[in-house]
């Protein structure tokens, strides 16, 4: 998902030379995992093979039931070898198959063989999406959870974050490949940071605008600030994505070629810090005066809590860390686009909010890894099955979503406080747990 150049090329196939092989480029644009992502690359024998992209499977046969990158590929020619290259025309994965050889083997070994290493960076993947899904959902908690204000401009200090970290750490060798309509700003054209001080960056920047746009709108209540703060989040976007700023934000081109995470270490400790940080800041004071607005905001005002104070400091740290967790979004796609951050993002996060917990940093950590697994999951489902002659009914495309709603449906309706309530992870919890499951072992042994 994240070459710049796909190429398949099928050796001694009989066929015309024209055929032989196809190769698929970027422009130097990027192709990001969410470009990649329900898309499928099918080089075949069918009519369809002069358009390689399409929407929908129509050829899953070989090797594309796993897929590389998502691609279905047709048995054609003696081998096959499916390269994928960087911007610099380097080597990344590199895999030939030799169908007679493939056939020989049993299917398990041989996919095994084949697929180890694209499975294990799919499921690194997912756990990265994970951590940084859980810094956003962490940080509207810290408004909504645990301040008591509903507060919907997550998706917008994310698009934010994800510009300036994307601006400040593109390799300044391929800045005028990536801004070559408008050209990049002479006064942050040389200019280029480790991926830290980035996020560090994006998330003063995130700070100081919550700051300034926290006067008037704090003074909103309940749905009222929602709106406001939603509003907020497509201004950003839109200012973004104007052809205006074209020489920073590349208008809405956005930017491509961002550098990746070192490894997954990177990622897993930076999003592991900013929840600690959140996590201690709860555990604080400060964190005990938000719980007072939260509960009971007359009488928090009456033991000379500041209310306006608190809750531009909640709504400026949880945009600061907002801000960062969009750093990390674009690092992970390689890519920044206002496409990216709609309200569906919004939306989304605050679904694993909810589905954790309320009140609940531990909850918003582990519904931010049971949404973004749950929904990979259930990708079974897209496929079409058979008993027979007889097609099961439902499933095809989409239809993975359709269930993952319902199952969501009975979890609010069954399970409305979420899967931790208002309580955390600990070793005391862990505990009770224990002591709790020993105690009905002994009533039941002794009814």
């Amino acid at each position: 998902a994240n070459a710049t150049e796909v190429t398949i090329k099928f050796h001694n196939a009989g066929i015309a030379s024209s055929d032989n092989g196809i190769s698929i480029s970027d422009n130097g644009h990027g192709m990001s995992f969410e470009d990649v992502r329900d898309k499928w690359m099918v080089i075949g024998t069918s009519n369809k093979r002069r358009n390689p992209v399409s929407e929908a499977p129509f050829n899953r046969r070989c090797v594309g039931e796993k897929g590389i990158g998502r691609f279905a590929v047709d048995k054609l020619g003696d081998y096959l070898e499916i390269t994928t290259k960087q911007l610099t025309d380097t080597k990344w994965l590199s895999v030939k198959i030799n169908w007679n050889e493939y056939q020989k083997k049993s299917e398990q070994e041989d996919e095994k063989r084949l697929f180890t290493e694209i499975e294990n960076s799919y499921a690194i993947t997912i756990i990265e999406r994970s951590c940084i899904y859980a810094v956003a959902a962490v940080s509207m908690n810290l408004m909504i959870g645990f301040t008591g204000q509903f507060s919907l401009g997550t998706a917008g200090f994310m698009c934010l974050g994800a510009y300036i970290t994307g601006i400040f750490t593109m390799p300044i060798e391929i800045r005028d490949q990536v801004y070559y309509l408008y050209g990049m700003a002479s006064f942050i054209h040389n200019i280029q940071v480790p991926l830290v001080v980035a996020l560090l960056i994006s998330g003063v920047i995130g700070a100081i605008i919550a700051f300034l746009i926290g006067w008037p709108v704090l003074r909103l209540k309940s749905d009222y600030l929602a709106i406001a703060t939603l509003g907020f989040s497509e201004i950003v976007r839109a200012v973004l994505g104007w052809d205006g700023l074209g020489k920073i934000t590349n208008a809405s081109y956005g930017l491509s070629n961002i550098p990746a995470f070192s490894s997954i270490f990177q990622a897993v400790i930076i999003c592991g810090v900013c929840i600690a940080l959140m996590l201690l800041m709860i555990n604080s004071s400060y964190g005990r005066a938000f719980k007072a607005v939260r509960d009971d905001d007359i009488a928090a005002e009456a033991m000379g809590i500041n209310l306006f104070k608190i809750k531009q400091l909640a709504f400026v740290v949880s945009s600061f860390f907002a801000t960062v967790a969009g750093g990390l979004m674009a690092v992970f796609l390689r890519s920044a686009a206002t496409s990216t951050f709609t309200v569906a993002l919004t939306y989304n996060i605050l679904l694993m909010v909810v589905i954790g917990g309320i009140g609940s940093v531990s909850g918003s950590v582990l519904g931010a890894f049971l949404i973004t697994a749950g929904q990979e999951w259930l990708r079974f489902l897209d496929k079409e099955y058979y008993i027979g002659s007889f097609k099961v009914p439902f499933t095809r495309t989409g239809f993975r979503m359709v269930i993952f709603s319902v199952l969501l449906m009975l979890f609010v309706l069954f399970w409305n406080k979420g899967i931790m309530g208002s309580k955390e992870f600990s070793f005391d919890w862990f505990k009770n747990i224990y002591i709790s499951i020993k105690r009905r072992i002994r009533r039941k042994k002794n009814a």
